[in-house]
Order: structure tokens, then C-alpha cells, then sequence
């Protein structure tokens, strides 16, 4: 599966994996935030043998097969390409550029922050470096044009659906205080359904799936009963 194959395939696969599946800067930091889950549940898991608790079959095959060694190594990998992007390519939409450049303004704002109350000579010249960087960092996030998104594989259907349930949420708002009419209750059931649909469909599409497949593989011990 495609989740094994992150957690457990080789350097080499998993840049392929990332390149083919992870276009964008915000699914690879999807990736990134699962590959950090999966390394908190492994640490975990080695908690849990160092107090003598045996651990479930499912705890026990996750910690047989897949490495804290190997997870670093990938996130290291996912962080150079997340830099890359950001620093070489451009390759951003409107809001990651703008969730970037909230993130370095911040960071801008703080260092500034510390700067004014720092004392002594090293820290106030290792704030005014880390200042320069941001700022340049800033400059580059500015000048970049922004792509637009990639499109989903399912987006077609999802848009439809999406159209369908506009009335029905309409008719739910118009209702709240009274009771429904039994003709009502039958057409608002339907969406429920519409909903389930554009899930099912979105969960299909990688840009949700990269976290949330690995999401799956990192807390199958954890439904055992880990804690």
C-alpha cells in the first residue's frame, strides 16, 4: 500500500513517491506532519517496552518494520524539497505564499522582540543574523507569483455535489426553530449523503490521503489499546 511504502520504503522510492504524489509545498508538509506523528508513536512504543509492557501484534509489527532512523531520514529529505520549492523553483499558490509570509513575519516580529532586550554582544549578533536570513527569506516569498492550485482528480464530481447541496443547506438554516415537514425531513437526508460522497471522494484525492493514510498506518497500534 501506499502508506507501507512511505513508512518502509527505501530513501530512493520515497523521493519518487514524494515527487509523483507530493507536488505541492502544502502536501509535502502534510507528509511531513505524518512522518513526525509516525516518529512520535515509534517513541512511544519504545516507552512502552523500556517500563517491560509487551506490546500488542499490531504495536509490535509497526516496530519491527518501520525505523525512528528511517522516518528522520525521510523528514530531512521532505524539509530539503519543502526549502527547494520555497527557494528555487517558486512553485506556490496565493495561500501558501500568504501562510508563508504570516509565518516569516511573525518569526520577524519575535526576533525583533529579542533583539530589543537581548544583552550581551553573541546573542544580540546571532538574532541580528537570524533578522537577515528572515528577511531575505521575505524578499524571495514577495517576489514569487503564485501558481494556481492543482486540481483535484475527483474535482469535477466533488463541485457537483457540492452545487446539489447548496438548496438543501439553505432549507436546513430556514428550518432551524420549527419543525420539519416529513416531505422536508426526506430531501434534508439527502444531504448526509452528499457529504459522505464528497468525503469519500476527497479522502481518494492525494492531497488529503498523504496525511491521512499514514495517519491510518501510525495509530493502528494505538487502537489496541496503546496509551
Amino acid at each position: 500500500s501506499s502508506q507501507h511504502m512511505i513508512a518502509t520504503g527505501s530513501n530512493a522510492v520515497f523521493e519518487r513517491m514524494l515527487a509523483s504524489k507530493c507536488s505541492s509545498w502544502s502536501q509535502k508538509k502534510g507528509c511531513l506532519a505524518a512522518l513526525e506523528s509516525l516518529k512520535t508513536l515509534l517513541d512511544s512504543l519504545d516507552k512502552k517496552l523500556l517500563t517491560g509492557t509487551p506490546l500488542t501484534d499490531a504495536e509490535q509489527d509497526l516496530y519491527d518494520t518501520v525505523s525512528i532512523n528511517s522516518i528522520t531520514e525521510k523528514e530531512a529529505i521532505v524539509k530539503r524539497e519543502m526549502q527547494q520549492q520555497v527557494e528555487e523553483t517558486g512553485n506556490l499558490t496565493k495561500r501558501e505564499k500568504e501562510t508563508l509570509l504570516k509565518q516569516v513575519t511573525d518569526r520577524m516580529d519575535n526576533a525583533t522582540k529579542e533583539l530589543k532586550e537581548a544583552k550581551g554582544p553573541k546573542k544580540k549578533e546571532k538574532l541580528e543574523t537570524m533578522l537577515g536570513k528572515m528577511k531575505e527569506r521575505k524578499s524571495k516569498l514577495e517576489k514569487i507569483d503564485p501558481k494556481p492550485p492543482q486540481k483535484l482528480k475527483n474535482e469535477a464530481a466533488i463541485t457537483k455535489l457540492r452545487v446539489e447541496i447548496r438548496p438543501l443547506l439553505k432549507m436546513e438554516d430556514s428550518a432551524k426553530g420549527r419543525l420539519l415537514s416529513i416531505k422536508e425531513t426526506q430531501t434534508l437526508a439527502r444531504k448526509d449523503e452528499i457529504l459522505e460522497e464528497i468525503e469519500q471522494l476527497e479522502v481518494r484525492d492525494w492531497r488529503l490521503t498523504v496525511p491521512n493514510k499514514l495517519m491510518v498506518s501510525c495509530h493502528a497500534a494505538l487502537e489496541s489499546g496503546m496509551v
